[in-house]
């Protein structure tokens, strides 16, 4: 509990220092709170065994984009994280969502966003996730690098010993995450 509690005073610091005022950081620790909420709530309905990954998708972009739409595109096979890469991953498809909607694919009604993941060995042990942008209005990298950047690019891979790349690509932003085995568990039941 007490490292949960510690989550989310690091959250409400981070965001205070990249919100400009009350309103913006009332939004956005909402926002985020909700997201770690979400996960946490699956994740106590499995008693913390996992998160079935396309569960974890639609459930961190339903704020943000109905499965319905034409915009978002959800595709992988079946798989379940551990609950850790589960709550970290879940952080941070809440951010690319929320960047998505302000700046990026999900601010235009032309724009998509496809979440996809496989697994990148032959014994289905390593697992790829994938976050893809395009239609969009055009792509400029950030200049200031602010709490959601660096949940993409280091808190996540570090918390689940993988590997990230996030790209600001002329056609879309791209983000990939190459998860190992440790970070894949087998529902139980």
């Amino acid at each position: 509990m007490k490292n949960m509690v510690a989550i989310v005073q690091a959250i409400a610091r981070q965001t205070m220092r990249n919100a400009e005022t009350m309103a913006e950081f009332e939004k956005m620790f909402t926002g985020r709170l909700n997201s770690f909420c979400f996960s946490i709530d699956r994740l106590v309905d499995t008693d913390w065994v996992g998160m079935d990954v396309r569960e974890l998708v639609v459930g961190q972009l339903a704020p943000f984009v109905s499965l319905e739409r034409p915009q978002l595109e959800v595709n992988g096979p079946d798989v379940w994280l551990n609950p850790t890469a589960a709550h970290n991953i879940g952080m941070a498809l809440h951010e690319l969502a929320a960047n998505a909607t302000k700046y990026g694919a999900l601010s235009v009604s032309e724009g998509k966003v496809r979440v996809a993941w496989k697994f990148i060995d032959d014994k289905r042990q390593s697992l790829q996730l994938s976050w893809n942008e395009s239609d969009g209005p055009p792509v400029v990298q950030a200049t200031q690098s602010g709490f959601g950047r660096r949940i993409l690019e280091q808190i996540v891979p570090a918390a689940v010993f993988g590997h990230t790349v996030y790209e600001f690509e002329s056609t879309g932003v791209r983000w990939t995450l190459d998860l190992p085995h440790t970070a894949l568990v087998t529902p139980q039941g």
